[in-house]
Formats: structure tokens, sequence, C-alpha cells
């Protein structure tokens, strides 16, 4: 039932924005794995297969904690902020070759 729930959330936000929502289908993983761990039963259950659905569930984890921490930060991450900074004013003054006219680089940003 929670499952049917969160992919009617999901389907709602689809066809409101036109994008899926990562934190919903991370939040729909998480309780599906959940959910079957507890139909089936820990005691059934072999290591390896609670190790796996461990790091299934580790990594669900990390995907929404990267997610809410925005993509801003992990850019941060790869490149200094002064970098990237950088880079958009080279590329907006055409210092990478060519010319650059304002109506290619007016969306652009």
């Amino acid at each position: 039932m929670v499952i049917s729930i969160e992919l009617y959330r999901l389907m709602v936000h689809y066809l409101r924005y036109h994008r899926v929502d990562l934190n919903i289908l991370v939040e729909v993983g998480v309780s599906a794995t959940i959910q079957k761990v507890i139909l089936i039963g820990v005691d059934e259950l072999s290591m390896q297969q609670l190790i796996g659905i461990s790091l299934i569930l580790v990594s669900l984890g990390a995907i929404l904690w990267v997610e809410k921490r925005g993509s801003r930060r992990t850019l941060g991450l790869l490149f200094p902020s002064t970098e990237v900074r950088g880079l958009t004013r080279a590329r907006a003054r055409g210092e990478f070759g060519g010319s650059a006219k304002p109506s290619v680089m007016k969306g652009w940003r």
C-alpha cells in the first residue's frame, strides 16, 4: 500500500512538472526494499543477501544525500568555485576561440 502511494506521488509529480523527482524515486526504492525484507523475514535470508540489501540501501541513501545537498555543491567539489566562475566568464567573453555572439550566448547560463 505504501509503495502504491509513493508511486502515485511520483506519477503526479511527473505529470505536473514533466520530470521525475529523484527524492520520491529513492523513497520508493527504500520502502520497497524494506517491505520485501519484512515480508520474507530476515531469518530466511543468507548473509550475502543481507549484505547486498544493505549495500543497496546505503547507495540509495547516498543518492538521496547528494541530491539533498544540491548539484551546485557537487560541482563545487569537482571544480573550486573560482574556476567555475572563471570558465563561465571566459566562455561569455569568447576566450575559447571563435566569436561569442550575444545571440548564441543569450540562453547559455
